[in-house]
């Protein structure tokens, strides 16, 4: 039994070398001309006043071409370009939820920070009124002075991630 089946695909050894360099500057042009129309999509975006049915006359005269190259090019522009928008704006907002992230992390390391610091004071007044132990002061210097450290260097690298962030996105 015999099965037949159909590709769009072409290879181009297997063409005539004429073909092979039509199928080649067309697909140059189509490049060219997508290019350019997105080109013109985000000068418009930008503010700039541009009509669409004017992207497709520049482009008609710049290449000299009929209307088919042309408006192919410039819809699939506009696609392109719809979907970068999207893109960029989920990018966007997945950097606000980082930077959300961030915060809040900072805001647990300092609640933390100052938590030990009314423990630290505790015992400094308690070595004031002369009632400091052995252990309160061990506890002190071995346990709650090295957390509140450690916490210290971890809370500035998160601001300096969270400075980065903000960097980075007020960028775009």
């Amino acid at each position: 039994m015999k099965t037949v089946t159909r590709s769009n695909r072409f290879y181009y050894h297997e063409l005539d070398e004429k073909d092979a360099s039509a199928i080649k500057n067309d697909l140059m042009l189509y490049n060219s001309m997508l290019h350019k129309a997105y080109k013109y999509l985000s000068l418009k975006n930008k503010g700039v006043y541009i009509k669409s049915n004017e992207i497709n006359k520049e482009l008609k005269h710049l290449y000299g071409t009929n209307d088919y190259f042309p408006l192919s090019c410039l819809w699939k522009a506009q696609s392109l370009f719809k979907a970068d928008y999207e893109h960029h704006q989920l990018w966007l907002k997945q950097k606000k939820q980082q930077l959300k992230r961030i915060e809040m992390k900072i805001d647990e390391k300092q609640k933390k920070i100052s938590k030990l610091d009314k423990q630290i004071q505790k015992l400094i007044d308690k070595t004031k009124a002369g009632k400091q132990t052995k252990q309160d002061y061990l506890k002190e210097v071995q346990v709650l002075k090295p957390e509140k450290k450690d916490l210290r260097i971890n809370c500035h690298s998160s601001s300096s991630k969270r400075i980065e962030h903000i960097k980075s996105w007020k960028e775009l």
